[in-house]
């Protein structure tokens, strides 16, 4: 797993949304690479923060879904 990956997954895994397999090889790659794991640890911590200012309120299902099929669009035309 390289850099640009493992930055492409970093809000799966802290979203707990990873394979236990992939999360193992991202979490192996965290260790070895500072700039990732600086990075990761960035978005934890923002990530941290709007939960506890903004509640723990789940999105609705059809928004999570609108945004999830936005976002593999998107990733479709980067490819």
């Amino acid at each position: 797993m390289n850099c640009r990956e493992v930055l492409q997954e970093i809000s799966l895994i802290l979203d707990g949304e990873l394979s236990p397999e992939k999360c193992e090889e991202l979490k192996g790659h965290l260790e070895r690479c500072t700039e990732c794991f600086g990075r990761h640890e960035t978005e934890r911590l923002f990530k941290d923060l709007v939960r506890r200012r903004c509640g723990c309120e789940p999105a609705p299902p059809q928004l999570v879904t609108r945004i999830r099929f936005a976002i593999q669009v998107e990733g479709a035309r980067s490819e």
